[in-house]
């Protein structure tokens, strides 16, 4: 089967559906949108579902057309010239699999070249938005998710298919009439490789965690995150902490320099996922302290590593399947975080059971093979139901 996957923005959970696909023998094109003026570029990606097992992709970098809103300002790509048109016309494709941000620009390419639709949704604002007034008491955002309810039904309702990242938005399309709807976890693939030796200097042994302060962000919910870190370094001040994601700038710029513990250092973004990777394999567990239920690029990092990893019983649900004690430790109280971290320093034995189980849920849950096939059932069935 011939198919196009338009995404953009964070690509690590989009990559993987494409490279799932691939391994199967599919032609697979992942389109990316692009400003530039110039025809589209086409060329070859390489990403790893499973470390060491490289895929390649076919990706293309789409011109497209852009319109502007009253206010001056960007909006989501809205189509393409007649020649790129032509260009995606001569790849054939059967069907075109969309996400969120690519979907205007998806739908005026299937309605075009007469190909189904099928609809990813990875995230809806207005569940977020819910989670967040319930632990957060945070009023903020609530009059976005009145529209985030409507685009994403009508996303949904207008595409030939929808795929949910998780039990959560199948059941609330689902409560809204959408009946063309299915869940599938997406595969996590890890695509920025570097041949540059890492200049950042690590301790020799250190808790990991993933954090991003920023003003452009959701500053409450993620300066939560890195209070309850903060307070576990405190705790346990013989044991180092890294935190990538922020930098000391970062955290001067909101006027939280002053909260930082002195067993804990941080090294900013990395883009690099090689370098992460090897940041990943150093650390003696991940922790995930997320109160809500998410897809988090942390959960599925630490498992791609077979790292040990400390999670909520919110995120634990959310992945499902996972057993305390077994896959990682799941624990509501973050009081109790300081013990569990101590637990898996100090006992080798149960930090190679957390390893071990790290490796069989990953190679369970996310099995190439397993999302390849469930893919495969949803694009044949949507292919035969439109011709």
């Amino acid at each position: 089967m011939r198919i196009l996957i338009l995404g953009d923005g964070d690509l690590n959970h989009k990559l993987g559906s494409a490279a799932a696909l691939a391994i199967k023998g599919h032609d697979v094109f992942y389109v990316q949108p692009s400003e530039s003026s110039f025809q589209s570029f086409t060329g070859k990606i390489e990403v790893e579902v499973h470390e060491g097992l490289p895929v390649s992709i076919n990706q293309i970098n789409l011109p497209v057309i852009r319109q502007e809103s009253v206010a001056g300002r960007k909006i989501r790509p809205q189509g393409v010239s007649a020649s790129v048109l032509a260009l995606l016309k001569g790849l054939s494709p059967e069907v075109i699999m969309s996400h969120t941000e690519c979907w205007m620009l998806a739908r005026s390419i299937s309605k075009k070249l007469h190909v189904p639709l099928v609809f990813y949704s990875m995230n809806i604002r207005a569940l977020t938005i819910f989670a967040w007034l319930r632990l957060y008491h945070r009023y903020s955002d609530i009059l976005r998710a009145p529209f985030s309810c409507i685009y994403n039904i009508a996303l949904a309702e207008r595409s030939d298919f929808t795929i949910a990242s998780g039990k959560s938005i199948e059941k609330f399309l689902r409560y809204f009439g959408v009946r063309r709807v299915a869940t599938l976890r997406p595969l996590f693939a890890r695509f920025r490789f570097s041949s540059k030796e890492p200049d950042i200097e690590l301790p020799e042994s250190y808790v990991l965690n993933i954090t991003t302060l920023g003003r452009e962000r959701n500053v409450e919910v993620d300066l939560e995150v890195f209070r309850i870190v903060m307070a576990i370094a405190r705790r346990i001040p013989h044991v180092s902490f890294v935190v990538v994601g922020t930098s000391i700038n970062d955290l001067t710029n909101l006027g939280k320099a002053s909260m930082v513990p002195d067993n804990v250092r941080f090294v900013g973004k990395i883009v690099d996922d090689d370098l992460l990777g090897l940041i990943y394999k150093k650390a003696s567990c991940i922790l995930c302290p997320i109160r809500y239920p998410t897809i988090s690029n942390r959960v599925h990092e630490a498992f791609f590593y077979r790292r040990p990893i400390v999670m909520t019983k919110a995120i634990a649900d959310f992945y499902g399947g996972l057993v305390d004690g077994k896959h990682c430790l799941i624990e509501e109280d973050f009081s109790k975080w300081p013990a569990k971290v101590r637990r898996i320093i100090s006992d080798n034995y149960l930090r190679e059971k957390l390893e071990a189980g790290a490796e069989r849920y990953y190679t369970k849950a996310f099995s190439p093979e397993r999302h390849a096939l469930a893919l495969e059932q949803i694009l044949n069935y949507v292919v035969e139901r439109t011709h």
